[in-house]
């Protein structure tokens, strides 16, 4: 990035002193870590505001900064000889900023608001602000949906006194527009300086939004007691209890709506141990499973994805157990779980804000 430079007002020394400026587009996408933004400078770049923003709920902010680096210096007459002495220098930053929204593929900006940072610089001699320039929109209707601001430096003669009168103006600087009650929105959101657009880089920037799965646990096993064919059902009620809990924990959590909108699947599996044939053991753990998976999507209030694998008894412990011994023995081999993956959950999270999940 390049400053541009302003020529020195009279009464400083020319040669010892300099006046820099640079102006920046920046937008925070409401998205990542707080204050990261994607920026570009005069001159002209293609591409407009709309197509570097992230299309989700959050919103954001469009700044446009005036970047000010000074040094002002005097000649003053030591023993008889002119030399230059430093009277004030520094660096600071002014403009305006708009808040957006964006929503079905609309980019809509709220009213302007002017800023400088430090917000305090009343004892120092160069002073920056951002000065409306236009009351009315361009129908003259007076409802504004634009805002137009004029940049303007001024130089006070000392610290703590009004300007002396020098000033140097930069051309319009118009901003987005907001829309009006009634109105409809601009959709691209450009900036106008004099004779050059500021814009942004056409790319969007690939911003994954942070997310964090507070549901414990992800799953949910409900465990089979007998190897009798005819326990394939939750038959005790402090089982019935469970699952209400549980999903009534996954109802609660953030993850509840990422489900219920088809983002992320629920996988069940039905499970038998080794005490039958294939079939009759394959035949059991898929009756478990639809008889929980029927119960469970009785109480999730919603239609989910639901991906199903009945396993058998390929999982099942392969020790033989007497007949006096299975039930117990063999207890860890019967059960149908109902599961939520992580990896999965934090993928449908990521991809539900950015198409606009709240």
């Amino acid at each position: 990035m390049s400053y541009n430079f302003i020529a020195i007002p009279d009464g400083f020394d020319s040669k010892n002193s300099y006046i820099k400026w640079m102006v920046i587009v920046e937008v925070d996408n409401g998205l990542g870590a707080p204050g990261a933004t994607f920026h570009r400078q005069v001159p002209p770049h293609t591409g407009k505001v709309r197509e570097v923003v992230q299309p989700h709920s959050k919103g954001g902010t469009v700044k446009l900064n005036f970047n000010m680096n000074y040094k002002l210096a005097k000649l003053e007459d030591i023993l008889g000889v002119k030399a230059p002495k430093e009277v004030e220098s520094g660096m600071f930053l002014f403009g305006c900023e708009w808040p957006y929204t964006y929503s079905q593929g609309q980019l809509v900006f709220g009213p302007a608001q002017k800023y400088t940072s430090p917000a305090s610089r009343g004892f120092k001699l160069l002073q920056g602000s951002c000065e409306e320039a236009q009351s009315k929109d361009q129908a003259g209707s007076g409802v504004r949906p634009y805002a137009y601001a004029a940049a303007q430096l001024s130089l006070k003669s000392a610290p703590g006194e009004p300007p002396s009168g020098w000033s140097f103006q930069w051309p319009f600087v118009g901003g987005p527009s907001y829309t009006p009650p009634g109105g409809a929105p601009t959709p691209d959101g450009g900036f106008w300086l004099g004779n050059f657009w500021i814009e942004l880089e056409v790319a969007v920037p690939t911003v994954t939004p942070i997310v964090q799965i507070k549901l414990k646990p992800l799953y949910f096993i409900q465990s089979f007691y007998t190897d009798s064919k005819n326990d394939d059902d939750i038959k005790k009620n402090e089982d019935l209890v469970a699952l209400m809990k549980w999903v009534s924990a996954v109802k609660a959590s953030d993850l509840y709506p990422v489900i219920k909108n088809g983002y992320l699947p629920i996988h069940i599996e039905g499970h038998a141990s080794k005490t039958g044939s294939d079939l009759v053991d394959f035949d059991l753990s898929q009756r478990r499973r639809e008889n929980v998976q029927k119960r469970f999507k009785g109480m999730i209030n919603a239609n989910p994805v639901i991906i199903v694998e009945d396993r058998g008894k390929q999982d099942a412990s392969q020790v033989d157990l007497p007949p006096n011994q299975r039930n117990e023995g063999y207890l860890k081999d019967r059960y149908v779980k109902i599961e939520i993956r992580e990896d999965e959950a934090k993928s449908a999270l990521q991809r539900y804000y950015k198409e606009g999940g709240r």
